[in-house]
This record gives structure tokens, C-alpha cells and sequence, in this order.
């Protein structure tokens, strides 16, 4: 896994996207993830953790999250644009070559774990770095 992310600038742990970072966004590198919460209705995903802000991912269209345990670290989240999906995720998560036959427009967002959950998380809204996760 760890040779399809080289050169994405993966050391810092901030969420990364194509051509943006912030130095101010919250890093969850090394965070303990806590819980993880699916609201139905308001399709929004939120995982909570253990020393930093929530991060809630509205408009969520589809999520897979596996090995989700005991322990669970990340080490990064990475955004990708549809045509930016690198083909070890391609690979884990074959589902998501299906939204480059649709004209939908979707976020990517990648889990990237240092041990435990790891997932995908597609959704129609963007990830608001700055935004907390309101009730």
C-alpha cells in the first residue's frame, strides 16, 4: 500500500487534496480513532477521536470502513479527484471505478491506517477542513 502513495506528501497526516493544503487543518495523523457514527437521514458520516475534533463527511453518497477494532490510528486522509484514484485503491475498493461512468461529481476521501479501520468515503459535498461537527 504504502508504495501507491509516493510523492502525495503523506507526513504531516493533514487531509491532503490535489494542489491544496492548508497549514492551519487539523491533523489526524496518529489520532485515535474512537467511534464512528452513520446518520441515515442526514447522510452524514462522522468519526470522533480521541485528542482531535470530530470530522463529519456530508452528503454522503457510499462508505466501505473495514477493520475497524480495539486500536485505530491514522495515519492519513487523502481526497482524490475521479481521474486521481491510484490503482492500489482501485484495487481494495473496485466499487469506485463505477463514478468515472457517471457525470455525478463526488469526493474521494481515503483512510489511510497506521493500525486498524480503514475505509473509503465518497460523498457529493466537499470536506470542510474548518467546519466542526455540529448535532
Amino acid at each position: 500500500m504504502g508504495t501507491a502513495f509516493r510523492g502525495m506528501g503523506l507526513n504531516d497526516g493533514r487531509i491532503r487534496r490535489r494542489a491544496m493544503t492548508s497549514s492551519t487543518a487539523t491533523s489526524y495523523h496518529d489520532q485515535e480513532l474512537t467511534g464512528v457514527q452513520y446518520d441515515r437521514e442526514r447522510r452524514r458520516l462522522t468519526l470522533s477521536f480521541q485528542s482531535a475534533k470530530g470530522l463529519c463527511f456530508s452528503d454522503v453518497v457510499q462508505f466501505e470502513l473495514n477493520f475497524f477494532s480495539d486500536q485505530n490510528v491514522l495515519f492519513s486522509i487523502n481526497e482524490y479527484a475521479l481521474d486521481d484514484i491510484p490503482p492500489a485503491v482501485l484495487e481494495d475498493y473496485p466499487f469506485l471505478a463505477s463514478y468515472r461512468q457517471h457525470s455525478q461529481a463526488v469526493y474521494i476521501y481515503h483512510a489511510i491506517p497506521s493500525v486498524g479501520l480503514e475505509g473509503v468515503i465518497v460523498t457529493s459535498e466537499r470536506l470542510s477542513l474548518y467546519a466542526s461537527c455540529e448535532p
